[in-house]
Parts: C-alpha cells; structure tokens; sequence
C-alpha cells in the first residue's frame, strides 16, 4: 500500500525493480537504459494503479514500457503511460483481470478507458469497466486498498489500487472521500 511517484533510473524501472507491488499507486517515473519499463520493471503488481509513467533514454528517445516491463500484471490498471508507439504502456510479462491497451493475452483484460475521477490527478473509480472486474485472491480477505477500505467492497474485486463503493451515489466511496477529493495522498486533488 504505496504511492510511488517522482523517481528517475537511468537504467530501467524508473519506479520499481523486481519488485512485488500489491495495492500501490505508481505514477510519474521515469526509466529508461537497455530497454525501459518507467513505471516498473519485472517482479509482480497486484491491484496497482500505474500511470503516467515513462520508458526514456536520453540517446535514443523513447523505450518500450512506459507503464511496465516484463511483468506479471493482476488486477491492474495500467494506462495513460509514455513509451515507445505501441508499448506506451507495457512491453512483455503477462496480465490478467487487468486493464491496459493495447489488449495483451490473459483472462479477464480489458483495453475499455478505466473511467478515473480524472485521468490525470485522481485515479479512484467512477462506475465502468474496472469495478468488480477482477479475481479474488486468498490475500485480500483482510486486505485494505491504498486509501484503507476494505479490498473487496462487494463480491468481487476492482481492479487498480482503490476499492470503489458507490452506496452512496457515484464519486463518493462510503466513509473515505468527498465528491472529488481523496485521503490516500498528495498526489490527488483535495
């Protein structure tokens, strides 16, 4: 349960490296080097939100894996990230009950926008694609999302770092945040 913004490697996982990411926002880094991966390079991400990250190398422009690289991608967002034309978002590793584009192999992907609060600044779920799309793990019984929220809100789990309630009308998850604003962070708007 981590945000992980702001980083620069001059090799690759401009976030992470060989890591094991469960319910963490990775956002805004940037990797680069023999290959790229900006936002995360190898090791696992489960139920991570992981945008506007950058595969970089300063001799030859953009890398492939903007948002991850030779991962293993569970019940994550990855979208909106900067890389080479057609691995703007990821380059190899596998996916599933995932949301990326363009559509990797797996079960339970979709390529469908994930519908944040706002794509740039708050990445918390209106209704869409991404709710209630993922598989439910043995871990996340007594799990919290990044904001602390139960990990499963109903009988199935979202996808990304924030668990959505929508009990009390859309953009206001029950007992956690404002119509806009939330706790997780400074990263989103207050």
């Amino acid at each position: 349960n981590c945000v992980i913004t702001s980083n620069t490697a001059t090799r690759a996982g401009g976030g992470l490296y060989d890591s094991h990411a469960r319910n963490c926002l990775i956002m805004g880094n940037t990797g680069g080097g023999d290959v790229g991966g900006g936002g995360m390079r190898d090791g696992v991400a489960d139920n991570c939100t992981i945008v506007s990250n950058t595969a970089w190398r300063s001799d030859t422009g953009l890398q492939v894996g903007g948002g991850t690289l030779g991962t293993i991608v569970t019940n994550s967002i990855v979208y909106f990230n900067y890389g080479a034309v057609g691995f703007e978002n990821y380059s190899g590793g596998s996916f599933n009950f995932s949301c990326t584009t363009p559509l990797p192999s797996g079960t339970g992907n979709t390529v469908s926008d994930p519908n944040f609060i706002s794509a740039s600044s708050d990445f918390h779920l209106n209704p869409g694609p991404c709710v209630d799309q993922g598989t439910n793990l043995p871990w996340m019984t007594a799990a919290t999302d990044l904001d602390g929220m139960n990990r499963i809100i109903n009988s199935r789990v979202d996808m990304g770092c924030f668990e959505a309630d929508f009990a009390s009308g859309p953009l206001r998850p029950s007992g956690r945040r404002s119509a806009i604003a939330c706790t997780c962070c400074s990263v989103c708007p207050v």
